[in-house]
């Protein structure tokens, strides 16, 4: 089961006692022409304590606590086509990073969909207070805000549509609070250079372990069709990320960036691959390179408030054309975090108790909406949504986080 199916099967078990309802706002929306007659309501995932993972267990164990983690409480983020999920530490920022044609395999063998990086911000907050992250699907906006050491820190990340970028913003209420390390991984083995304040991940997929194992296997799903070719459909690919700050210093020191003293960190990271989708060209165009890096520089060029309105504006054309209104929870039920009140919900559905909590069911049909604009939007390349959206944790992929049209392909799109 994927992703989608579980949000799915979940909001369909949610909204049992309120089918007449939704009907209802449903009918009545499609006739509304003018959407600012329903009032906009904060819709708001948060939670106290960031996402983590154990890391003193084996690899099986923590691979399982990984996938368990990181789709339970990581939010996610993309502009359609690339995209991310947090984590949320303040002392080791993980944020991991996918790009939707990043696959192996051939015309004779599926392959699978595989994870692009990760990207690292280590600070020396070890010890923090007053922890806060959310994701706000109304401007699809994530936000960290906690306090370490007497100055507060806040943190605004967003995947930029119009900019085909991701946008990673760091900020204190103190100036020169900012010093710590960004660096970038993958699960590829691809090496990690510098080039200016720049980090760069640079490859193909010709070596990846999947497909490595992928190929060891006689399994061939497309035998039959005359068109099928066996030769390896090998990728470039290229990642970056600029480091822009004000105050404060900047350097390199080996394949990391190092910054001390700042007022403010941007980390802008874009990624891509020379798929194409034309077949008589063998799938593929020129060499990523100049794309991501033209993507990169001109957002560079832009304040962060520029590239956020831009954002929020471009993102609200699609999410803002359907307003839901269930009716108001209690205060007290909406002071709790979404993790607390999905569980409160379900316990009062297993006891057959009445639930009071309209605004998590609304919450939860437009975070679905939410979720398919931030993995399936036409334009530069973009794919469809695979079983999981665009987001991919590790390198096991799930049924390959293929596209199944027997029913998964069109549960993504149920919400829409």
């Amino acid at each position: 089961m994927n992703s989608y199916q579980r949000l799915h099967l979940g909001f369909i078990g949610l909204l049992k006692q309120t089918k007449t309802a939704l009907i209802a706002v449903l009918m009545m929306v499609v006739g509304i022409s003018d959407l600012t007659a329903i009032e906009r309501v904060e819709r708001i995932l948060w939670d106290e304590v960031p996402a983590s993972m154990n890391y003193d267990v084996g690899v099986s164990e923590m691979i399982r606590s990984l996938r368990n983690e990181w789709a339970r409480k990581a939010f996610p983020m993309g502009n359609g086509r690339i995209g991310c999920t947090v984590f949320g530490r303040p002392d080791l920022e993980r944020i991991q990073f996918n790009e939707d044609s990043l696959w192996v395999g051939n015309e004779d063998n599926t392959g699978g969909y595989q994870p692009f990086g990760d990207l690292f911000v280590e600070l020396p907050h070890a010890a923090f207070t007053n922890y806060r992250r959310e994701l706000d699907i109304n401007r699809s906006v994530h936000t960290i805000t906690y306090e370490s050491g007497g100055v507060n820190y806040r943190r605004e990340y967003f995947a930029s549509y119009p900019a085909q970028v991701m946008v990673f913003r760091f900020t204190a209420d103190k100036p020169g609070s900012l010093g710590g390390k960004v660096s970038m991984s993958n699960l590829h083995e691809i090496p990690i250079t510098t080039e200016s304040n720049d980090l760069v991940m640079k490859g193909d997929t010709s070596k990846f372990w999947w497909w490595q194992q992928m190929s060891k296997s006689q399994v061939t799903l497309n035998k039959k069709r005359k068109y099928a070719s066996k030769e390896n459909i090998n990728l470039d690919f290229e990642a970056r990320v600029k480091v822009v700050h004000e105050g404060g210093e900047v350097k390199t020191v080996g394949n990391t960036v190092v910054f001390e003293k700042c007022d403010s960190l941007t980390l802008i990271l874009s990624a891509d691959t020379n798929y194409l989708n034309q077949r008589a060209k063998g799938w593929k165009t020129e060499h990523p390179h100049q794309r991501v890096l033209a993507w990169i520089q001109a957002a560079a060029k832009k304040p962060f408030g520029e590239l956020l309105a831009e954002h929020i504006k471009d993102y609200q054309k699609l999410y803002s054309r359907l307003e839901l209104d269930l009716g108001r929870t209690p205060e007290a039920i909406t002071k709790l975090s979404t993790e607390k009140r999905a569980k409160l919900y379900g316990e009062k559905l297993k006891l057959g108790e009445k639930t009071e909590d309209r605004d998590l069911e609304v919450l939860l049909y437009q975070y679905a909406r939410y979720l398919i604009i931030s993995s399936s939007r036409p334009g530069h390349g973009g794919l469809p949504a695979n079983l999981q959206g665009l987001w991919l944790v590790d390198k096991l992929p799930i049924w390959l986080c293929d596209y199944h049209t027997d029913i998964n392909l069109q549960m993504n799109y149920w919400f829409t």
